[in-house]
């Protein structure tokens, strides 16, 4: 496994023990991914990308500092620290182009 891929997989494994410890130790957790991502020059995944704000780059998890909503095709954030509010498109599937909403799930699992 490359030294990239590996730091990529180690940081993945600390995002998500951050989110199940909780508290400082999460905090702690979730800093020693970011500084490993940040050494080894890799892009943040996903998940990342939910436990950070984006404004103040604070460790946020959801439901602690901040608050998630759903509104039509995204997430909608709000970091209690700083008060800001982002978006972020659904992850999964997408809508197929010229269908209309409803009958986009009926055309995706259509036997072909």
């Amino acid at each position: 496994m490359a030294r990239r891929e590996l730091a990529g997989d180690l940081a993945l494994r600390a995002i998500y023990m951050s989110v199940a410890y909780g508290g400082e130790a999460g905090r702690l957790l979730a800093e020693y991914a970011r500084k490993l991502l940040e050494k080894t020059n890799t892009r943040k995944p996903y998940e990342y990308r939910l436990i950070y704000c984006r404004k103040c780059k604070e460790y946020s998890p959801v439901g602690i500092s901040r608050n998630v909503r759903l509104r039509k095709g995204s997430l909608v954030f709000h970091c209690a620290i700083c008060g800001a509010t982002y978006r972020m498109p659904y992850r999964g599937t997408q809508r197929i182009r010229g269908i209309p909403a409803h009958d986009a799930r009926k055309a995706y699992y259509a036997p072909s």
